[in-house]
C-alpha cells in the first residue's frame, strides 16, 4: 500500500498543475498541442472531452471505476492524445497498480514526444520519477529526474527544473547516509550472529565428566540475552517529494 499511499498525497495536495492553460507552439514551428482537452464547440463539448469530464468527477468523487471507464472510452476516442493515458496512469497509481501506473506513464511520454505536446510530456516525466521515488527504485528515480531536468531547463515556461534539482538532492543525499551506515549495519548483524550461536546451549544440560574426575553435576550455561550495545540507526532522514503529480483536472460542466 506504500505506492497507494504515496500518490494518494501528493495527487490530493495539488491537482492545480493539471488545470495549466495551453501552451505556445514548440520552437521547431511545428503546431503544438495541448494536453488539456479540446475546448467546446458551438455544438457542445465533443465525446472526447465528455468522456474526459467524466472520469474526472467520478475520480474527484474517488470512484474509481466509472473514472476508469471513462478515460478509457476518451483514450479510444482519442488514441493519439497523451491526456487519457496519464489520467489512466494517475488512476493506476493512486489504486498502486505501479506495473499499470508506469507503461501508462511512459505511453504519455511517448505520445507527448510524437505530438510535440510540452506540456504533457512534462507531467508524464514527473510522474515517472516520482513513481520510481514511491517504490524505492533510487538510481531509477535518480536517472528519470535527470531527464527531467535537461526538459525543464529547455522549457522553463511550463516545467520546473528547480523541483526536480531538489528531488535528485534528497536522492543523494539519501545515498550517502546509507553508504554512511553501512559498517555499523554490518556490526550489528556480527554481533546478532554471533548471540545466535552461543545461545545453542539447551537449558539444563549438564557438562561432560572427565574420566578421571569425581563425578558431579556441572552448572547448566545459561546464555545470557544479547543487547546490542550499537542500536539500529534510523532510517536516512529522506524526505518524499512535497510537489504533486497532477491527477485529472476538474473540466467544464458537461452534459
Amino acid at each position: 500500500m506504500r505506492l497507494a499511499a504515496a500518490f494518494a498525497v501528493v495527487l490530493a495536495s495539488a491537482p492545480a498543475l493539471a488545470q495549466s492553460p495551453a501552451h505556445a507552439p514548440a520552437a521547431t514551428g511545428s503546431p503544438a498541442v495541448s494536453s488539456s482537452p479540446p475546448a467546446a464547440t458551438a455544438h457542445g463539448p465533443t465525446p472526447f472531452v465528455t468522456a474526459l469530464a467524466r472520469g474526472a468527477d467520478a475520480y474527484h468523487r474517488r470512484d474509481y471505476d466509472t473514472a476508469m471507464t471513462a478515460f478509457r472510452e476518451a483514450s479510444t476516442l482519442d488514441s493519439q492524445s497523451p491526456t487519457p493515458r496519464l489520467y489512466i496512469g494517475y488512476l493506476q497509481a493512486t489504486r498502486g497498480d505501479a506495473t499499470g501506473a508506469m507503461a501508462n506513464f511512459r505511453e504519455a511520454l511517448r505520445l507527448a514526444t510524437v505530438a510535440n505536446d510540452d506540456q504533457a510530456r512534462a507531467r508524464a516525466l514527473t510522474a515517472v520519477a516520482i513513481l520510481h521515488e514511491a517504490q524505492g527504485r533510487w538510481d531509477d528515480a535518480r536517472l528519470a529526474w535527470q531527464d527531467d531536468v535537461a526538459f525543464a531547463d529547455a522549457h522553463p515556461p511550463i516545467a520546473y527544473p528547480a523541483t526536480a534539482r531538489a528531488r535528485m538532492d534528497a536522492i543523494q543525499a539519501r545515498a550517502a547516509l546509507d553508504q554512511q551506515y553501512a559498517p555499523v549495519r554490518q556490526r550489528i548483524a556480527d554481533r546478532l550472529r554471533a548471540n545466535a550461536s552461543g545461545a545453542t546451549t539447551t537449558p539444563g544440560a549438564t557438562a561432560a565428566t572427565p574420566a578421571t574426575a569425581t563425578p558431579a553435576t556441572a552448572t547448566p550455561a545459561t546464555a545470557t540475552p544479547y543487547v546490542p550495545s550499537v542500536t539500529e540507526p534510523p532510517a536516512a532522514p529522506y524526505v518524499p517529494p512535497t510537489h504533486a503529480v497532477p491527477g485529472p483536472a476538474r473540466h467544464p460542466a458537461h452534459p
